[in-house]
């Protein structure tokens, strides 16, 4: 009776040291898969931040040059009121010294 609880606790023994080395295998091997998903995760977060600093930096490029388009188009504007103000002036002044003069 003695050998047979012996070979039993034997065999418990062992059975229980695969269990546990297998568990260990397998916890190594999710390990690893966890590291290599957070190192794709990384490198895909790096590609998104990096397409969006690209499509950010078009556009900010694209309003700039909006912009400087529409300055010159302003500045064009404020050249003709200038002129047409000095125009305006020298008639003015014409006039004054046609209606003065007579």
């Amino acid at each position: 009776m003695d050998d047979i609880i012996k070979k039993i606790i034997e065999v418990e023994k062992v059975c229980s040291e695969d269990i546990e080395n297998a568990g260990l295998e397998y916890k190594k091997k999710i390990e690893s898969l966890r590291r290599e998903l957070e190192n794709k995760k990384a490198q895909a977060e790096a590609e998104i931040l990096e397409s969006n600093k690209k499509r950010y930096k078009s556009a900010v490029e694209e309003a700039n040059e909006h912009v400087k388009q529409e300055l010159n188009e302003i500045n064009k504007e404020k050249d003709l009121l200038i002129q047409d103000r000095e125009l305006c002036e020298a008639v003015k002044e014409r006039i004054i010294s046609i209606v003065l003069g007579t």
